[in-house]
């Protein structure tokens, strides 16, 4: 009884968690789904764990959670269609875990019956990586910032497309949109240093990639090809002082 209490007692002092998509049966792991985790306001882990635990009415961190989702659209689609049909066979309240959740970046696009908005209800932070037009004209709701991530192995003509589209859309007045250039091959080790404190969030690097994107534009005169050409050279300074 005394080693179990312990055992929880540790769960009570979880802040931050990263779960690897290939960890052996971690959907099936019963102590991620059984104990209480109160002071967890990072987390990152495959659908298949998450749909666990967001079962789980054991799980009842403070709202303001930060939430990575590993996997593709697929789990995505998967995931919120075995907790909805969970909630409503139940006819209870909403899973303590999905109303904790403020902040969520997805590594799939999330529109349309995947809309994140319709199942964490609290959501204000949501960041998924830019598939063309898909999302530009999404309604923003209650979402402060809508992030579209382009990753580095992107194509040219994808990261000034997405480039384009945000600052065209801001102009318009849908200044919740945001982008951001993530690295792959560093993403663990970001999320690590960003939970430690070291090194910005996706958040504040995409408020600081959109804000240095409109400055040049607006310094070239609207002229794509010359922003495309100061770009380089700043954006080099831009992640060199937060690297």
């Amino acid at each position: 009884m005394a080693g179990n209490l312990d055992f929880k007692e540790r769960f009570m002092h979880i802040h931050s968690l990263w779960v690897d998509s290939d960890v052996l049966h971690a959907p099936y792991h019963p102590t991620l789904s059984a104990y209480n985790l109160p002071n967890l306001s990072h987390v990152a882990m495959p659908f298949t764990l998450f749909t666990a635990m967001a079962l789980s009415k054991q799980i009842m961190p403070c709202v303001g959670l930060s939430l990575v989702l590993i996997g593709g659209v697929r789990e995505l689609r998967n995931s919120l269609r075995e907790i909805q049909s969970v909630s409503v066979d139940a006819n209870g309240p909403e899973s303590p875990l999905l109303a904790a959740v403020t902040h969520l970046q997805l590594m799939t696009i999330a529109i349309g019956p995947t809309n994140p908005l319709i199942h964490f209800t609290n959501l204000t932070h949501l960041a998924m990586p830019y598939f063309g037009v898909l999302g530009i004209d999404a309604p923003l709701n209650r979402l402060k910032m809508l992030v579209f991530v382009v990753h580095t192995s992107s194509s040219r003509n994808v990261h000034w497309d997405c480039r384009q589209r945000v600052t065209r859309a801001r102009m318009k007045g849908r200044l919740g949109l945001f982008f951001v250039e993530e690295m792959d091959s560093r993403f663990k080790k970001r999320w690590i240093q960003t939970v430690r404190g070291e090194f910005p969030s996706v958040w504040e690097r995409a408020r600081t990639q959109t804000a240095l994107l409109e400055e040049i534009f607006e310094t070239a005169g609207g002229d794509w090809s010359v922003v495309e050409e100061c770009w380089k050279e700043r954006f080099v300074v831009c992640v060199l002082t937060v690297s």
